[in-house]
């Protein structure tokens, strides 16, 4: 694959990974992890790229950084709902222990 093309798979992949994080699907936001990490490779360890190139990769990092910063929050968001259901598991007699599971919604 050539270093355009890479960097065309990469742009449309950022995409790709923004979509998975916002569903929380954790296994596509691995997918596209990896595969995120080969392309960066690919430009790595070829020759210098040229200005045209390096502008576009450069262009890329306010998309690297917005799925970094989703992914914090989702981060967050699921620790905070585990806790939460951590916290309402620990009454486990009377009232509490007949009322059904609880059932946190975190995608807004």
């Amino acid at each position: 694959m050539d270093r355009d093309s890479v960097l065309s798979r990469l742009e449309a992949l950022l995409a790709e990974e923004r979509a998975c994080i916002v569903a929380l699907d954790a296994p596509g936001v691995e997918r596209a992890s990896d595969e995120k990490q080969a392309l960066l490779d690919a430009l790595r360890d070829g020759p210098a790229l040229d200005a045209a190139l390096r502008a576009r990769v450069e262009a890329l990092r306010p998309a690297l950084q917005h799925n970094l910063i989703l992914l914090a929050h989702a981060r967050d968001a699921l620790r905070d709902a585990l806790a939460a259901l951590r916290l309402g598991g620990l009454a486990t007699s009377g009232a509490a222990a007949s009322r059904p599971a609880s059932r946190i919604h975190v995608t807004g």
